[in-house]
């Protein structure tokens, strides 16, 4: 087994390469749609032998330091390489760079249109770092949109990509930023930045108006993604409704969310009291008792957060504007926080559900509830682990029966809105636990039965045996034998 460069090292590394493929889809935690994206970008090159060895490796890249790659030559010869992957990061924004068969390839899971506080996109800066370090004769992609989905961020690669790549590849579109072609090329990057630009932001402005156009209807902003305890979906109208059978539950919830004592105290007392998720497992499709969620600490946050519509039967729905200088969009103003120049702002929809008739409780233990969870507020705040809560708007104060209560506490979407460190240890916490909490499940399928089995982080195997052999042997060395002859 031979192995390729190692892409920290840059010693021996020629002043330009051949190529650099650039893999970007924006879901971070869609893998259907990356491997995707990935084939379409491969797909246009298998001719060559060496892009089509890596398109044939699937989504490893993706899991380790190092993957295999096969490859056999015009004469019959075939070899395996181990190729070397580097991740670059730039603040939560990371992307995978490796190096095999003369042809460089970047593979990222981030948005090239979304800036931080600076103005920049991560991707993008990824990206021209990447450019600027290997000056690739030729630059590939899926599609423009690939690249570019911001103008400002176009006009930063455009001057990255000038005397350090010769030919843009775009699917069907190609590009020539050299000789007597250069400054047409140019002119179309420009034009095709403007074009992936406003698709964007098309794009984007049409799914804020129709989640406008829901709350006008009064269907539920979450759909059955997330449903309170204590509400239900109409069936017909999509509106949240009260559902009077889980009155005392509501009331009990409230009594000890009031309590001063450590989440995972109240997350054992909530679960005794019957309280399930609002939202469904990913696994299980279904709602499940709050003790078997992973993180009680998240799981109070977000029973505070939902504090307004247990209290008031209430909830703000916020919408976070992308549009520099928009003031409204369809008649919802932007509510910025004067105390930042740069704020995009949000959109503010307030929802009006109700409470069943006297409320969810008596009045001294719904007080109670709104106070613990003011108190609950001001202690995230002052950890910075939440973002400010923007001021309220004029509709806002005048529809609501309590205005206050919007302002002393954060809602759902505040609750998931966590620092960066927070969000990049989360990244890798999640991949490793989707796969750890299946450990020891047993199945059967038609004559064979199966068991998962997690040996560390990215290394599991699936072990089967035949139905028919009656009682399994309890040594699991015996099983990955069996397995590993089956295979062969």
């Amino acid at each position: 087994m031979t192995k390729s460069p190692d892409p920290t090292c840059m010693l021996d590394r020629p002043p330009r390469v051949l190529g650099l493929y650039v893999i970007r889809e924006s879901d971070q935690w869609d893998l259907e749609l990356f491997n995707a994206m990935r084939e379409q970008t491969y797909l246009s090159h298998r001719a060559i032998a060496a892009v089509d060895a890596i398109r044939q490796v699937g989504l490893e890249p993706l899991r380790g330091d190092s993957f295999p790659v096969t490859l056999t030559d015009d004469v019959g010869v075939t070899t395996t390489t181990e190729v070397h992957v580097e991740v670059l990061r730039n603040g939560s924004t990371k992307a995978r760079l490796f190096f095999f068969g003369g042809y460089w390839h970047l593979w990222s899971q981030a948005s090239a249109a979304s800036v931080g506080n600076d103005g920049v996109n991560a991707f993008t800066s990824i990206l021209i770092e990447v450019i600027q370090r290997l000056r690739p004769f030729n630059l590939y992609a899926a599609n423009f949109s690939r690249l570019i989905r911001s103008q400002p961020q176009g006009s930063r690669l455009a001057a990255a990509i000038e005397g350090n790549v010769d030919h843009l590849h775009a699917g069907t579109l190609r590009l020539t930023f050299v000789g007597p072609e250069g400054q047409v090329g140019f002119m179309m990057f420009s034009m095709f930045s403007l074009v992936a630009s406003m698709e964007r932001d098309w794009i984007v402005q049409r799914l804020m108006a129709g989640r406008i156009s829901k709350w006008r209807r009064r269907e539920w902003a979450f759909g059955k993604g997330t449903v309170p305890f204590g509400y239900e979906l109409h069936p017909t109208t999509a509106e949240l409704v009260v559902d009077e059978s889980k009155r005392a539950q509501v009331r009990e919830m409230m009594m000890i969310l009031s309590k001063d004592a450590p989440p995972s105290q109240l997350a054992r007392e909530l679960d005794r009291a019957g309280i399930t998720s609002m939202r469904k497992h990913r696994r299980l499709k279904e709602v499940v008792p709050v003790g078997g969620m992973s993180s009680t600490s998240a799981l109070i946050d977000s029973m505070f957060a939902w504090a307004p519509l247990w209290c008031h039967g209430e909830y703000l729905f916020r919408v976070s504007n992308v549009f520099p200088g928009m003031e409204e969009l369809a008649g919802v103003p932007i509510v910025r926080d004067p105390a930042r120049p740069d704020d995009l702002g949000e959109m503010q929809m307030l929802y009006k559900v109700g409470v069943p008739d006297g409320g969810w409780a008596e009045p001294e233990v719904v007080q109670a509830f709104a106070e613990a969870a003011a108190r609950h507020t001001r202690h995230l705040l002052e950890k910075r682990n939440r973002n400010d809560v923007r001021p309220l708007a004029e509709d806002v104060i005048a529809g609501s029966a309590s205005p206050v209560a919007h302002n002393a506490t954060l809602n759902a979407q505040h609750s998931r809105a966590l620092d960066v460190q927070s969000q990049a240890r989360r990244a890798a916490a999640r991949s490793r636990r989707s796969v750890a909490a299946l450990a020891g499940r047993r199945w059967r399928d038609g004559n064979w039965e199966y068991e998962l089995f997690v040996a560390g982080t990215n290394l599991y195997t699936v072990v089967r045996w035949p139905a028919r052999a009656g009682k399994r042997s309890d040594s699991r060395l015996a099983l990955l034998e069996q397995s590993k002859e089956e295979n062969r």
